[in-house]
């Protein structure tokens, strides 16, 4: 027997073993779809013929008719724990929309949507040439419109970065641990990222309370005089957790002691699908502060 043979006919008693759950699938309501998943997992070898059978039944629905467990599987497919989240190739969006029964949807705008576009404003005024650095590029698009802009790019970060540039270096290496650019530095950006250094959440191992102001210094030595840094994180009341830092005024010069301050906004989500310019200051004494951002740029105090 050749082996296409062989093939057509697994296909052949794959299909025929999968048939009493084939209308499980059309339906795909939540509890048939945890039913097609227990099958998948305790016969492995069926899941790419389930899959594919899934994904033709599906076709050509109707957004408003899609089923409650059809929906719960087309938004893991776009979430932080997708397929390419799992391959190192989800980037974090600004607008992330979650799909509801009835055609309905959930939207959120996190703080990208004020932040990149801070960033790019600064980018587009550097030098072609200029060297900079993105700090924490994984999961970001920041690193690679750096480079298409002209701009010589290091993309630093624990965990590899996907995508390539002739103008684009990654290297994959925590900040406390790298030896520090070739040259001196134009510009750093640090978008949604010093909140995050040393406090162990991304899977590195805690490296203290006090990296973020380690890493600031460690930057100061590595940018040119006259060189920029492009910094965004959470601002509102001092808190620390496993997963990061938000900011106080406070904290926020503490952290940058040995830079110069020379534009500031603090951008805070008024409603799912709005950001605002709040304030270029901090909080007033006993104020709740929803969630907020500053966006700043400073250079070394020299």
């Amino acid at each position: 027997m050749h082996v296409t043979d062989e093939a057509d006919l697994t296909r052949e008693r794959l299909s025929t073993r999968i048939s009493g759950v084939e209308d499980r699938i059309g339906r795909l309501e939540t509890v048939e779809a945890n039913a097609i998943v227990d099958w998948i997992e305790r016969h492995p070898s069926d899941a790419p013929v389930i899959i594919d059978q899934a994904a033709r039944l599906l076709i050509g629905r109707s957004a408003t008719d899609l089923p409650a467990g059809v929906l719960d599987l087309l938004n893991w497919a776009s979430s932080y724990a997708s397929p390419a989240a799992q391959i190192g190739m989800w980037f974090n969006p600004p607008v992330y929309v979650g799909l509801q029964p009835g055609g309905r949807a959930q939207v959120d705008v996190n703080e990208r949507i004020v932040e990149v576009p801070y960033a790019l404003a600064v980018a587009a005024r550097l030098p072609m040439g200029s060297l900079a650095l993105d700090l924490g590029a994984a999961e970001s698009t920041l690193a690679l419109s750096l480079a298409s802009l002209g701009i010589d790019t290091i993309a630093l970060d624990r965990r590899p970065y996907p995508l390539d540039h002739p103008r684009l270096t990654a290297v994959m290496e925590k900040v406390e641990d790298w030896a520090g650019p070739p040259r001196q530095l134009d510009a750093v950006f640090c978008v949604s990222t010093i909140e995050h250094v040393g406090l162990g959440y991304y899977g590195n191992d805690s490296a203290g309370s006090d990296q973020d102001r380690l890493t600031m210094n460690r930057l100061l030595d590595w940018i040119a005089d006259e060189g920029v840094l492009v910094l965004t994180a959470p601002y509102g009341r001092w808190h620390v957790d496993n997963f990061q830092r938000t900011y106080d005024e406070d904290h926020l010069d503490a952290l940058l002691e040995g830079w110069k301050v020379i534009d500031k906004l603090v951008c805070e989500q008024t409603a799912p699908s709005a950001w605002e310019v709040s304030r270029t200051d901090g909080p007033a004494a006993g104020e709740t502060v929803g969630r907020s951002v500053v966006l700043l740029q400073a250079q070394p105090r020299r």
